[in-house]
Formats: structure tokens, C-alpha cells, sequence
């Protein structure tokens, strides 16, 4: 592994857009695909940014020297961080996973506030009454699919954690981290079938399910609510 590596694969100068999609035999498909990736790039450009900023903290409170950041970009990648390659294996692994934890954390809060609302005080008339309530609902729900739909790691940063895991396997760090690392190598590889959309789709489905089977979590929900609708 180089001195000088990023979360992209350990290579600064190869860059590779997990959201490429595959050629298309027509012409017009093709265009369409294309003007399909960048609304959605622009609708969900927070989770981006959110994502990158996720590797540029790992990298500061592990002390590791960042040497590029883009946070958002109309191009191929659209965001990336350079930095030192770390020394120590729970770095490089914490560093290339940051956003799947960071993200998927944001959205799942963001998916239990919209939910327990939902089910305390039911889907409000639209009215200017409630206006400040249609937008709470829908900019956490539109926060909370912007970073589930960039939790998933690119093939950079998998490639960055497998590379590292296989190097030092089977020391006990490599062989605790495995299948977090497995997994976030197999759902980096599904990106051609959309998988951002599952995952997003898959977060909505858990946290729906716990909020209604852990009576803890629900009244700790609602009581957030209060507090919070109330200042």
C-alpha cells in the first residue's frame, strides 16, 4: 500500500463513480439513464456531502492528514477525500466505512422522528396552520433518504477495506471486522441493480418495524416529539 492513499482504492489519480451506470445499446436509454443519475445526484446532494464529510471527521479524530476534499461535484466521482494511507488496519477500516455507520445512523433517526409522528398525530390537512408541520415532515423524510441513499460504500472505499483486511488476515482485528467488511464489499458490487434504492428502501422497513415491536422506542419517540413541538 502507498504512502500517499485515499479512500478511493489507495490510487488519488483513479477515481471510480460507484453510480456508472452500465452503456446502454440505445442511444436515447443511455440518456436517459445518464439525466436520471444527475436529478438524483442533485435531489439527494445533502447525503453526498454528509457522506464525504463522514471520511474528512474519521480522518481528523484519527489524526490522519487530509490532503484533498471534495464534498460535491456534477462529475466522475461526485465527491472524493485524499489522505495518508494509516498505519494501523482499525484506521484504514474505520476511515472507508465512516459514511455506512454516520449515514445509516442520521437516517434511521431521521425515519423513527417521521414515523412516530406519523403515528401520534396522523397525516395533518394541508393548511396554513400546519404548514411548519408539512415542512418538518417533509424535509426530515427528504434528509433521511438523501443519506440512506449515500450510506452504502463505493467500490473504493470496499475495495480500501477489503485490500486492508485480506493484507493483515488473520490477525484478530481483520477477523472480528470480516463480515462488516464482506458485506460492504457485496452491497458496494450491487450498485448496477440500484442498490442504494434497497438499502433505503430496506432502512424504512426496519425502522418501521422496530418502532412498532419496541415499546421503549416508541415512547421515547413521542416524548422527543413533545419536547421538541413544544419549544
Amino acid at each position: 500500500m502507498s504512502d500517499r492513499g485515499s479512500r478511493r482504492g489507495g490510487h488519488p489519480s483513479h477515481r471510480v463513480n460507484r453510480r456508472r451506470q452500465p452503456p446502454a445499446r440505445h442511444p436515447w436509454i443511455e440518456r436517459i439513464l445518464i439525466v436520471h443519475s444527475y436529478v438524483i445526484l442533485a435531489v439527494t446532494c445533502v447525503g453526498q456531502i454528509l457522506h464525504e464529510y463522514a471520511h474528512k471527521r474519521a480522518c481528523e479524530n484519527l489524526n490522519i492528514p487530509i490532503e484533498e476534499i471534495c464534498y460535491f461535484q456534477f462529475d466522475v466521482p461526485p465527491g472524493y477525500v485524499s489522505y495518508r494511507t494509516p498505519r494501523y488496519y482499525g484506521h484504514q477500516i474505520g476511515i472507508a466505512l465512516a459514511p455506512l455507520f454516520s449515514n445509516t445512523l442520521l437516517a434511521a433517526i431521521l425515519f423513527c422522528g417521521v414515523i412516530g409522528g406519523l403515528d401520534h398525530w396522523g397525516l395533518p390537512p394541508l393548511s396554513d396552520d400546519v404548514l411548519g408541520v408539512w415542512i418538518g415532515f417533509v424535509g426530515a423524510g427528504w434528509l433521511g433518504v438523501s443519506c440512506a441513499m449515500h450510506a452504502v460504500p463505493s467500490r473504493d472505499d470496499a475495495n480500501l477495506a477489503w485490500t486492508a483486511t485480506v493484507d493483515q488476515f488473520p490477525a484478530i482485528g481483520p477477523v472480528c471486522a470480516f463480515p462488516l467488511v464482506v458485506l460492504a464489499y457485496v452491497l458496494s458490487r450491487l450498485d448496477w441493480i440500484g442498490i442504494d434504492y434497497f438499502y433505503t428502501a430496506a432502512l424504512v422497513s426496519g425502522v418501521f418495524s422496530l418502532y412498532h415491536s419496541v415499546p421503549l422506542l416508541r415512547t421515547s419517540v413521542r416524548t422527543l416529539l413533545h419536547i421538541v413541538s413544544g419549544l
